[in-house]
């Protein structure tokens, strides 16, 4: 049954079992919080999950992330979205900007657009990881799977998000 993102947690989006049957391991039970950023409510779900040699972290991080309703400003999560990934305003950011993220441990590679999901959908990540943002008609969500292969990564993410994606109105 499909439910509005403006009502959900994001522990709703998917089940215990989906996950386990996307990572092919035993996952711990979902630990679901939220917090407001600006004027937006982000809604978040992690299953903690290791490989069975204990080796590999492959947990799963969902996230909706939604205009917070008691906001005055409107279209919060729509500028997200184009400060996030409009490739002409990120080629527009100051040297000021630009030096600060030189400055993190892992620089962030130019987001990816991902087809076949329905929506505009975006992977972004670095040599050793991402997380599959995907915009939807009233939210952003975002799937992050815990895989040591950044390739297997996306894909799982992606097969994630369309189940996810069938549930949301």
């Amino acid at each position: 049954q499909p439910v509005s993102a403006s009502s959900l947690d994001a522990c709703s989006l998917t089940s215990q079992a989906e996950i386990a049957t996307v990572q092919g391991v035993q996952v711990q039970g979902p630990q679901p919080s939220s917090h407001k950023q600006g004027d937006l409510v982000i809604a978040q779900c992690y299953y903690p999950a290791v490989s069975k040699d204990g080796r590999a972290n492959l947990s799963v991080y969902l996230q909706i992330i939604q205009s917070d309703s008691s906001s005055v400003r409107r279209g919060a999560v729509e500028e997200f979205w184009r400060n996030r990934f409009d490739q002409d305003k990120k080629a527009k950011r100051t040297e000021e900007e630009r030096e600060e993220r030189e400055e993190e441990e892992e620089r962030i590679n130019a987001p990816v657009r991902v087809a076949g999901l329905g929506n505009p959908a975006f992977w972004l990540g670095t040599s050793r990881g991402g997380a599959l943002y995907v915009l939807t008609h009233d939210s952003i969500l975002r799937v992050t799977v815990g895989e040591a292969d950044v390739k297997t990564q996306m894909e799982k993410s992606k097969a994630l998000a369309q189940k996810i994606l069938k549930r949301l109105a």
